[in-house]
């Protein structure tokens, strides 16, 4: 189930986009703007109790203790990811605050904040794979 609007609907689908790239965020990027393409992911697996729109999103000023959506992990802990080349890649999570437990009826808290601890090696792993561009250039032609 997953959580649209005022009320729960079946899952269609688990995957979702770096909000960071989107065409509100960042309109008519190209990708030659981006500094490490093979470094920066599009898509990838979200929890469907956190998913609620077509958005994955990294609010980088939360800190490495919250997140603002959950990623999935639903290949044996892990989540699969496409990049901006082209390449796609499982990607395991390490600590185990990243996956809290799963309740298909009820929608996780967002922005997610983790059991105290040391800082989340994932969350550090999403913001270095979330987005990066230089000197952006951006087609005005579309």
């Amino acid at each position: 189930m997953a959580w649209e609007g005022l009320g729960w609907y079946p899952r269609v689908r688990t995957y979702t986009m770096n909000a960071l790239l989107d065409s509100v965020t960042v309109p008519h990027l190209k990708t030659s703007s981006l500094h490490r393409p093979s470094q920066v992911f599009l898509f990838l697996d979200e929890r469907e109790d956190s998913i609620e729109d077509c958005k994955f999103k990294m609010i980088l000023d939360y800190g490495p203790d919250k997140l603002a959506a959950i990623p999935g992990s639903y290949h044996n802990g892990s989540a699969c990811f496409s990049f901006a080349d082209g390449h796609a890649e499982k990607h395991r999570w390490l600590d185990r605050r990243t996956n809290p437990l799963l309740n298909p009826r009820w929608r996780i808290g967002i922005p997610w904040v983790f059991p105290p601890g040391p800082l989340n090696s994932d969350v550090l792993w999403l913001r270095e794979h979330a987005a990066y561009w230089e000197n952006p250039v951006f087609d005005e032609s579309m």
